[in-house]
């Protein structure tokens, strides 16, 4: 609300209902509208949901979203991403934040990762997923002092291994 009270839109990700209506519950008492996106919206739908956010007054508004909503939608009137559950995988977690760092955005874009409890261990497991995922795809790792090694890569070890054996 804080966000909102600043006059911003700001969009939303979580995936279990209840914690949908909870938000939703507590963004329209406090006088702001929220338009929301379901696992159930179908897909012609969910672009005239999307298109009424990005063009919708008053500003500011809440977007609301689970999964379903990671992809293939452009939120750039918003400049803050809330991640209130944690996806599994990195790319997950990039979508969510991508859908207001977009062609159009003007702003610089801020998400905000919710931790509580066990989130934090969450939120490691997803960074070190991207770490390994960026050095398969690069070839490149950071060694122990921080310098770029190629040759020790697990894209090059494996490499490697095919080439020798």
């Amino acid at each position: 609300l804080e966000v909102m009270q600043q006059g911003k839109p700001v969009i939303i990700f979580t995936e279990f209902k209840d914690t949908i209506a909870t938000i939703q519950q507590a963004v329209e008492k406090a006088g702001f509208p929220v338009d929301i996106i379901q696992g159930s919206t179908n897909g012609d739908d969910r672009q005239t949901i999307a298109e009424k956010y990005q063009t919708g007054t008053p500003i500011p508004r809440c977007f609301i979203g689970p999964k379903a909503a990671q992809e293939g939608l452009t939120l750039t009137d918003a400049d803050t991403a809330i991640l209130i559950d944690r996806p599994c995988t990195p790319g997950d977690a990039i979508q969510r934040e991508d859908r207001a760092w977009r062609i159009g955005q003007r702003n610089c874009v801020t998400a905000y990762w919710l931790q509580y409890g066990i989130d934090h261990d969450i939120d490691g497991l997803i960074l070190e997923k991207q770490a390994n995922a960026n050095e398969m795809l690069t070839g490149h790792r950071t060694t122990l002092d921080g310098h770029s090694s190629a040759g020790g890569s697990i894209a090059m070890r494996a490499l490697k291994a095919v080439f020798e054996a």
